[in-house]
């Protein structure tokens, strides 16, 4: 947790949502991103922490705000 922390600001206010990197394949966030690329998708909804809830139609969106979720909840930061 500490490794995504300073990696990308995972848990913080200063946590980066845009991505376009795949990291596997068949991750959850990677299908997302590629039926939104494709138009097979025309948005999602998604956790995200830091965020809550998401809504997305933007692949670089899918893929930075639902990568390496593993969290048991997610509220806003106020700011």
């Amino acid at each position: 947790m500490e490794a995504r922390i300073r990696s990308f600001g995972m848990c913080t206010p200063e946590r980066q949502v845009l991505s376009e990197t795949d990291f596997v394949l068949f991750g959850a966030s990677e299908l997302v991103m590629e039926g939104l690329r494709s138009d097979l998708l025309d948005g999602a909804v998604l956790a995200c922490d830091g965020a809550g809830t998401v809504v997305v139609a933007d692949p670089p969106w899918s893929r930075g705000s639902g990568a390496d979720v593993r969290l048991v909840r997610t509220t806003p930061y106020p700011a």
